[in-house]
């Protein structure tokens, strides 16, 4: 779980990096909720790989 934590918390600062206004959401669910809600997953997966950040 802790290395499922600390991924979660480097997506999360990456895409908040990269699209500021998913910064104003500061609950996990939610804030995964939004963004799914934007894009789909497979979509910001794919930018955190262009960003260099390891996807499973």
């Amino acid at each position: 779980m802790k290395d499922a934590e600390s991924r979660t918390s480097i997506f999360e600062f990456t895409l908040r990096s990269r699209l500021p206004e998913w910064g104003q959401i500061a609950d996990f669910k939610l804030f995964w909720e939004n963004s799914m809600g934007i894009m789909p997953l497979s979509e910001i997966m794919a930018q955190l790989d262009n960003d260099g950040v390891t996807v499973p």
